[in-house]
């Protein structure tokens, strides 16, 4: 029985690795998705500071999942070869704002982030799930990280 508090159901393919990424795949896991693209202003603004959030907790189960809304997986491939790494899961929405995952997760702008529990429940959403407010989520529900 889905509650409305669950992450909806969702099927996207690593750009990485071609493999299938579900909601069921990162059962375990306390993962962030990021819906963004390389072209919008404050979904790069914020990766600096994602990329030490992951750093800081990925050792403690935090993952995520950056699905990007541009039109091709080589911009994606070239602005993480130059401008940053994006060690985690990346997928891409391929058709916009009218894709299925775009419709699925009612998106209406981006950037957008998606915090999901172990069991897959959200713990909070919006444009402003990152930085601090991410930081105190994950203190929240993994405990202090010890760096």
């Amino acid at each position: 029985m889905i509650t409305r508090h669950s992450v909806p159901a969702f099927v996207v393919q690593s750009i990485d690795n071609g493999q299938w990424i579900t909601q069921e795949t990162l059962l375990g896991s306390v993962y962030l998705i990021d819906f963004w693209a390389t072209w919008c202003p404050p979904c790069v603004e914020a990766l600096p500071e994602l990329e030490r959030i992951h750093k800081e907790w990925r050792e403690r189960g935090f993952e995520i999942l950056s699905l990007s809304f541009d039109s091709d997986e080589q911009r994606i491939r070239r602005f993480r070869e130059k401008r940053f790494t994006m060690p985690w899961l990346h997928g891409r929405v391929a058709e916009g704002f009218s894709d299925i995952l775009a419709v699925t997760f009612k998106l209406e702008n981006i950037p957008h982030y998606i915090l999901v529990d172990r069991d897959g429940g959200i713990i909070a959403e919006g444009n402003d799930v990152h930085g601090e407010r991410l930081r105190s989520l994950l203190e929240a529900t993994l405990g202090r990280s010890h760096h």
